[in-house]
């Protein structure tokens, strides 16, 4: 399987792998909102895993979710709405906001203009 993302609710840029460039590290650090409320944090792998979990349900077998699941984001996408962290923060928490789009660069394939690279 290759790479896949989705579009942060909040600026419409993807959550990228862990393999960009340094300079947008902050761009794979992900919240996930699921329509139940409950929030996910931590680093998106690239292939739908969410690792280095921040979030209060990381050791929690209170919640509906496989927490030891590879695909966590993957198998949750049609009930979770995608932010990267910071703009998650920055924009004051927001709720469940729908589903997030698919984002066509994949998280990885990144069009330099879009994200204000110097060079590729």
């Amino acid at each position: 399987m290759g790479f896949f993302s989705w579009e942060c609710k909040c600026c419409s840029k993807s959550i990228l792998s862990p393999y960009c460039h340094k300079e947008l590290d902050w761009m794979n650090k992900m919240t996930m909102v699921l329509k139940t409320g409950e929030v996910l944090q931590g680093e998106y792998d690239g292939y739908g895993g969410l690792g280095y979990r921040t979030d209060e349900y990381r050791f929690s077998d209170d919640w509906d979710i496989d927490e030891n699941a590879d695909d966590i984001c993957m198998s949750n996408e049609n009930r979770a709405t995608f932010y990267h962290t910071r703009c998650y923060e920055e924009s004051g928490r927001p709720a469940f906001a729908g589903t997030s789009s698919s984002a066509s660069d994949q998280g990885f394939f990144l069009d330099p203009k879009k994200y204000l690279l110097t060079s590729v």
